[in-house]
């Protein structure tokens, strides 16, 4: 299948040789996904990278399909039909359209397509432009934007018409004291008919109130209103901001007029208000005159904004961690710590995620995070049905206790008071484990809480499962070239177990010397691999008894060149073609086969050159018996330097000095 793929793309190539090579590469590479088709047939001649990601089909499929085939199914007709007027017409276009996903999603694109004349025959191209991305933001920014102005537009017609009023009834007031009954009586009309609350407070106490303002409060009558002290209107946690602004306008000292705090309403209920101040004069007494505006909807609106966007940063946060190349079990830990830091639930720093491994019915602790010594033994295999995370397995459903209730199976003696979420991790409708969060005793079960969780249990599964099978194919890899080199090593009873030795010697050096994981497997497999050129070396030089000749001491050098032309067509092995190459060269340079130097030499192959002379040295060859390992620890001491490089060496023997 693979080679057809590759058969479509020169194809397709071909057919496009039109094209100039340097444009031919922009197009390869463009963040758009292009499409060509033969205008008279429709037929798909050429895509690039981009087009398959698009749509979710490798992109040597999708060669050969018609151009229908992109589009939902039920609108073929209609999108064969924009096609060909295209076609006829000539002209290029652009419009919104959609793609189907591998999966049947819809994807909306919007596709600039213009029809070429290549050849002598007519050919459609088409560029598709992703608008996933780009529709929920116009979405989220047009309601956020009308929401915005709504607000905005209400809030300043408000408070502008309220202070508009208010003092143009102190200027008439001043201007026109012949008037002054009237004015007051209009005053009045606006202050009681105001859409806003508007109060008057002196020495903080509240002595006139319009109806909003009773009805924010929830109060019928003003009598009834004005007898509680302000500050027994404001929620606790509100006080103490309330307390320092109203000391302040007290003594004298500038505040900002406009400002938000939490109110206790007659019934108990806590609303959130804005609140506009600034002082006026009546007569010869100063009041303090406060516009209110009841903003709960608002604030919740707010809140839910802000949970969205904490939970899709969580979500994203474990999507880019899954990109590192790090082993399952610690993007588990890893995981599992973001998880327990999620913002909007209350959580316990407490928790673990587990996994089924080879038992179908047994959930086997992979990821804890201070969970009690007892808990991580008793529950290091947990069968379904068994405790809540075992029914959370068996039934594929949330399971949710609000304290160590019957159901808590697993306990021990001093266990702390707690709840639990155990959530299901769900692939292809099989469980694939679940993710155990531990939450204060007594804590309310919140379906907002659990939808977040079941996302966040969706996003790992996907991301477990490609784990999986990508440690799977590696270990799949590992055994593959083990047997290889077993086969390697099995041309000359000399060498049995050669390979796995030097490999085991080689992956001790790299620890010594501080490498990470990921470069433990490239030296896992330098050493598996090494003399993988023997197999182009004639069996009877290999177990030849006497001294070699120039001729064939030059033919067994070839081993190392022959083994990097075995690897090279391999894309996956291109890392380790360095160490087979040059794990004979010396550190003086007088090695093979390009007699390199020092730190020019690779630095897997210097590891490999002293793991292969210890191993070639403590082992019997044809031509002699072993001189044994203080001859080869003695020789390692001698040659550091010269052969080997010092400081690989150094490390080596720190290791034998520790066995």
């Amino acid at each position: 299948m693979k080679n057809n793929g590759k058969t479509r793309r020169k194809r397709a190539k071909k057919k496009l040789s039109g094209v100039e090579e340097k444009y031919y590469e922009l197009i390869e590479t463009a963040n758009d996904a292009i499409f060509i088709a033969d205008g008279k047939t429709g037929v798909i001649i050429y895509v690039n990278k981009r087009a398959g990601q698009l749509i979710g089909i490798p992109s040597e499929k999708i060669i050969g399909m018609h151009q229908s085939q992109l589009h939902p199914k039920g609108e073929a007709e209609r999108y064969k039909k924009i096609f060909h007027d295209h076609v006829r017409s000539g002209k290029a276009i652009s419009e919104e359209l959609f793609v189907c996903y591998s999966d049947g999603r819809k994807i909306p694109v919007e596709i600039s397509a213009s029809v070429i004349e290549l050849n002598g025959k007519k050919i459609i191209q088409g560029i598709f432009h992703d608008l996933t991305y780009r529709k929920k933001t116009e979405e989220a920014l047009q309601k956020a934007k009308e929401e915005l102005e709504r607000k905005v537009a209400e809030r300043t017609s408000e408070l502008l018409n309220a202070n508009k009023q208010l003092q143009q009834e102190i200027v008439k007031r001043k201007r026109y004291e012949e008037k002054l009954q009237e004015s007051e009586e209009l005053y009045r009309n606006l202050f009681e008919n105001s859409v806003v609350g508007i109060g008057m407070s002196q020495r903080n106490r509240i002595v006139s109130a319009n109806k909003a303002l009773l009805t924010i409060f929830g109060y019928d009558t003003l009598k009834e209103f004005v007898k509680i002290p302000l500050l027994d209107h404001v929620a606790p946690e509100s006080k103490e901001l309330v307390k320092e602004r109203l000391k302040k306008r007290e003594i004298g000292e500038p505040v900002v007029p406009q400002y938000e705090y939490k109110i206790v309403r007659k019934d108990g209920e806590i609303r959130d208000i804005e609140i506009f101040t600034s002082d006026v004069i009546i007569g010869d007494k100063k009041y303090v005159q406060s516009v209110f505006r009841d903003i709960t909807k608002r604030k919740l609106a707010e809140k839910e904004i802000r949970w969205n966007y904490d939970t899709q940063s969580v979500i994203n946060a474990l999507l880019y961690l899954s990109l590192e190349s790090i082993p399952l079990e610690e993007f588990l830990k890893n995981a599992l710590d973001l998880i327990l830091l999620i913002p909007g639930v209350i959580l316990q720093q407490r928790g673990g995620i587990f996994l089924i491994e080879d038992d179908p019915v047994v959930l086997v602790m992979k990821a804890q995070n201070k969970l009690a010594e007892p808990i991580q033994k008793a529950c290091a295999r947990v069968p379904f049905g068994r405790c809540l995370c075992g029914r959370a397995a068996l039934t594929q459903e949330i399971q949710y206790a609000a304290s160590l209730d019957e159901r808590h199976e697993t306990t021990y003696e001093g266990i702390k008071a707690h709840g639990h979420y155990c959530v299901p991790i769900i692939f292809s409708n099989q469980t694939i484990g679940v993710l155990n969060l531990y939450v204060n005793e007594g804590h309310s079960r919140s379906q907002k809480e659990e939808g977040f969780l079941i996302t966040i249990a969706n996003t790992l599964s996907g991301i477990i499962v490609r784990k999986k099978t990508y440690e799977d194919l590696q270990q799949l890899t590992i055994n593959t070239i083990t047997s290889l080199a077993s086969a390697i090593d099995a041309k000359s009873r000399w060498t049995t177990g050669h390979s796995e030795r030097v490999t085991s010697f080689a992956v001790e050096i790299a620890k010594e010397i501080g490498l990470k994981d990921k470069d433990l497997e490239y030296i896992k497999l330098c050493g598996l691999l090494h003399d993988i050129g023997k197999i182009g070396i004639y069996d009877e030089v290999l177990d030849k008894i006497d001294k070699l000749t120039d001729e064939e001491l030059e033919h067994i050098k070839t081993h190392t060149s022959k083994g990097a032309e075995i690897l090279m067509p391999i894309k996956q092995l291109q890392n380790v073609i360095p160490g087979v190459l040059h794990h004979h060269e010396r550190y003086d340079g007088k090695g093979y086969p390009e007699g390199l130097k020092g730190e020019d030499i690779p630095l897997c192959a210097r590891i490999l050159s002293v793991a292969d002379a210890f191993d070639s040295m403590t082992a019997d060859r044809p031509y002699r018996q072993s001189p044994g390992q203080e001859y080869a620890i003695l020789e390692i001491k001698r040659c550091a330097g010269t052969q080997f490089d010092p400081k690989i060496a150094e490390a080596f023997l720190r290791i034998l000095s520790k066995e």
